[in-house]
């Protein structure tokens, strides 16, 4: 039996990506605390390329490989 968390995966990276880029990117901008602001800019877009990503990749092993 498999039981597979990609899904799940997929779905955090993209959730906390997009929560990232909604609250933390525009407090962080709004009190002009530069460093703050790239790093959680990078880490939020990142996690939802990541997700983005993943997604992609799970479509094509499943639709070809499997």
């Amino acid at each position: 039996m498999y039981i597979g968390y990609m899904n799940y995966l997929i779905a955090i990276f993209i959730i906390t990506g997009y929560l990232i880029m909604r609250y933390d990117y525009p407090f962080y901008k709004n009190k002009k605390m530069k460093k703050e602001e790239k790093v959680t800019k990078l880490i939020g877009r990142g996690n939802i390329v990541l997700g983005l990503l993943l997604f992609v990749g799970n479509l094509v092993y499943n639709t070809w490989f499997k």
